[in-house]
């Protein structure tokens, strides 16, 4: 019976002791669950770039056709290989074919003038020609159906290639040709008339240059002849000298300091 009461103590005393410890303990605190937004990232487009192409790009040159030139005949074959004779400015040379020398007028084009005349920007044409046809390795003609073989002037009407580029194609280019005298449907018109319209909104040279070496006022300077030399051709001057003898066309012109024919 004592055990019993002992049990009984040691069982109502944990009882307590259990109830007391649950009585302490904390509740138990529930975390909120924040819902973090979800951000979506812009899709940044990138601008496409537009990358300008050069008028070279836009209106590519004529192309010589994958051909065997050698034998060919001008008259007959509508190319030749020819020689260069001599070079009389930015639109006209003189070629050998079949042996003789033919000036030949460039089809298509016109240049400023400096045999008629002189323009502005006249020998700066003539020079380009010439130092591309002097210094060529090869002077391919090229014949149009569609134009005269000859002008009013008897010249040979051609396209004319250099080292495999039309010349044509490269003065207007330069701003050193107008496209002109287009008397028929010439396969190169398209070509020649679109650079042409490009060309001229660059307002280079003939569209809207001076030319340096052309004197624009007309006025006339007084040199000795000793200068002569080192005035630009199509300049006006006035030169005073003893005339010491003539020769044909040529008067021989001398003053204090030198003679000159």
């Amino acid at each position: 019976e004592e055990d019993m009461k002992k049990l009984l103590l040691v069982l109502i005393t944990l009882f307590l002791v259990a109830c007391e410890t649950e009585q302490t303990k904390e509740p138990a605190v529930e975390t909120p669950v924040v819902e973090t937004p979800v951000t979506e990232t812009p899709v940044v487009e990138t601008p496409v770039t537009e990358v300008e192409l050069t008028i070279e790009e836009r209106i590519p040159m004529p192309v010589l056709p994958d051909m065997d030139f050698t034998d060919l005949d001008f008259f007959d074959d509508g190319y030749q290989i020819v020689e260069l004779v001599s070079c009389t400015d930015g639109d006209t040379a003189v070629f050998k074919i079949n042996g003789m020398s033919q000036p030949t007028r460039f089809l298509a084009i016109d240049t400023p003038e400096t045999s008629n005349g002189v323009d502005p920007w006249g020998f700066a044409a003539k020079d380009y020609t010439c130092n591309a046809l002097q210094n060529a390795e090869q002077i391919i003609l090229e014949n149009d159906d569609e134009s005269d073989v000859w002008d009013n002037y008897d010249r040979l009407l051609a396209f004319i290639w250099v080292d495999g580029e039309m010349l044509q194609y490269k003065l207007v280019r330069e701003s050193l040709a107008w496209v002109k005298y287009l008397y028929g449907d010439y396969k190169h018109n398209p070509t020649l008339i679109g650079l042409e319209v490009l060309v001229q909104k660059e307002k280079l040279k003939l569209w809207g240059q001076d030319d340096p070496d052309f004197n624009y006022s007309n006025e006339l300077k007084e040199i000795n002849l000793g200068e002569l030399p080192d005035v630009n051709t199509g300049n006006d001057v006035i030169v005073t000298g003893i005339i010491t003898g003539v020769v044909g066309n040529n008067a021989f012109i001398q003053d204090d300091l030198v003679q000159y024919t």
